[in-house]
């Protein structure tokens, strides 16, 4: 789930939180326990500190287990776009990589079918 920071500090600020506060309800209807997490996009770029916790909120009291992320790309001091380099977009690639969701387990084969497509879920006779 993508917070940007600029719209959040922008003139449509309201309607920029309004949409990420539905978009965590309809996201938390639909999770079925899979991972998630809230990305600050420009996290360079300041925002009003009410405006955090109201985003925060929305997303972790409905999906409390949600990661967090903030990302941003960085100018380096000399500010040639070639040498920009990303800040958190590692780590947060890293976590999308590496999460698990639960596994399935599924039954023991049934051991009266030969056949692999009927293995699971045959019950012995």
């Amino acid at each position: 789930m993508v917070a940007d920071r600029e719209a959040l500090s922008g003139e449509a600020m309201g309607s920029a939180r309004g949409s990420l506060q539905l978009l965590a309800r309809r996201l938390a209807s639909e999770l079925r326990e899979r991972p998630v997490a809230l990305v600050w996009t420009k996290a360079d770029v300041e925002i009003a500190p009410a405006m955090e916790t109201a985003v925060r909120k929305a997303v972790f009291d409905v999906m409390p287990n949600a990661a967090e992320f903030s990302v941003s790309v960085v100018d380096e001091a000399d500010g040639d776009p070639a040498l920009n380099k990303g800040t958190g977009l590692v780590d947060l690639l890293r976590w999308a990589v590496d999460v698990r969701r639960a596994t399935v387990e599924l039954p023991s084969p049934a051991a009266t079918s030969k056949d692999p497509l009927f293995v699971y879920g045959s019950r012995p006779k």
